[in-house]
């Protein structure tokens, strides 16, 4: 199987891709999914108010509570249940509600090691950062654990992405082509935080926890719109002589989540974006933090995380699976980034190709 001329450190992450793209290829069928770990939903400090902070709720509900007698206005205000079709990367479900109105996030990461080539290969499942959950008490918030920085997955950002680098700083950054994306600098707040300053800024500004995993960095740099398949960063690690190293995001795996509505037979795609980029140099591991919201209404009853995969691991699958995975590609492709919270993409009223539809999803 062509799984075996995969890099070492890359064979069972792939497998367990391989895996995920079969149950996302049968997904509404019998086969066995299993649940996101430790996925409560949560208050969260969506928005661009730092200061912001809600405790987190029970889980399965929103950050208000729930009357015993579950009326429909209520039952209407419950989180979507959302099952984790990759069964390897951490996810975590919020309730957020801020300026924009009342909505769900939706929180992914995937961990990499930094080859020395500058490629980013997968992690085990073992070793993947692991997200928040309810454990996280307001003053872990602005801690760095074994989680990250718990504030940046209780946080959403809008339209942009932030890179943090421990060992080391980071040089610059282009896109596929090779064409200069411009940085905004994070400078620290009163709080602790980082947000950008000076010219170039949005009012106002999303604020982040400066943490690269256990590490706290000193600084870090906005991007203007999100982090994209094919961008390139160039870093380098602390230390004499040490030479600058071009890190590319990876085109697969890509997050997306499927959507059923209650009450209803369309169905939703759509992309996750990539808003946090944590590099530590001296560790040779990278974190993706991906964000997808969606509206409160109309209710999604429930939510699928998926991923696309490498070429080189569609060899040897059946024809409707590569063909359900090239469709799944060329959609993702034509939603537009959301420039503020609930992702036009999510709505039921999209036009899914037919490879993509109930029929084909359901059977």
């Amino acid at each position: 199987m062509l799984l075996k001329h995969l890099p070492a450190a890359g064979r069972a992450a792939a497998a367990m891709l391989l895996a995920a793209l079969m149950l996302a290829a049968c997904a509404g069928s019998p086969l066995p999914a299993e649940p996101a770990p430790a996925t409560p939903t949560a208050g969260s400090t969506a928005g661009p108010a730092p200061t912001q902070d809600t405790d987190p709720a029970p889980p399965g509900k929103g950050s208000d509570p729930v009357p015993s007698d579950q009326s429909e206005e209520a039952d209407q205000r419950l989180a979507p249940a959302v099952t984790n079709l990759t069964q390897m990367f951490p996810n975590v479900t919020l309730a957020a509600v801020d300026g924009f109105g009342e909505y769900t996030s939706l929180v992914l990461k995937i961990t990499y090691r930094i080859t020395p080539q500058g490629e980013l290969e997968v992690l085990p499942k073992a070793e993947q950062e692991p997200v928040i959950d309810e454990s996280i008490t307001p003053a872990d918030r602005m801690r760095c654990t074994a989680v990250g920085g718990a504030f940046n997955q209780f946080t959403t950002w809008f339209p942009d992405a932030a890179i943090l680098v421990g060992g080391g700083s980071l040089l610059g950054l282009t896109d596929g082509q090779g064409t200069r994306r411009p940085l905004l600098k994070l400078i620290r707040t009163t709080e602790g935080l980082l947000i950008a300053a000076g010219p170039g800024t949005r009012d106002p500004e999303y604020a982040y926890a400066p943490c690269v995993g256990t590490q706290r960095v000193a600084l870090g740099h906005r991007t203007e719109m999100y982090l994209n398949p094919g961008d390139r960063i160039r870093v380098r690690a602390s230390g004499k002589g040490r030479s600058a190293l071009t890190i590319r995001l990876p085109a697969d795996p890509r997050p997306f989540v499927m959507f059923t509505f209650k009450g209803r037979n369309q169905r939703a795609l759509a992309p996750a974006n990539l808003v946090l980029l944590t590099l530590d140099l001296a560790r040779g591991r990278a974190v993706a933090q991906y964000q997808l919201t969606i509206a409160m209404q109309p209710r999604v009853a429930l939510a699928e995380w998926a991923v696309t995969v490498p070429a080189e691991a569609l060899e040897g699958l059946p024809a409707s699976a590569r063909a359900r995975q090239e469709a799944v590609r060329r959609y993702l492709d034509t939603c537009a980034p959301p420039l503020k919270p609930m992702d036009p993409c999510t709505n039921p009223h999209g036009v899914l190709p037919r490879e993509l539809g109930r029929t084909a999803i359901d059977t």
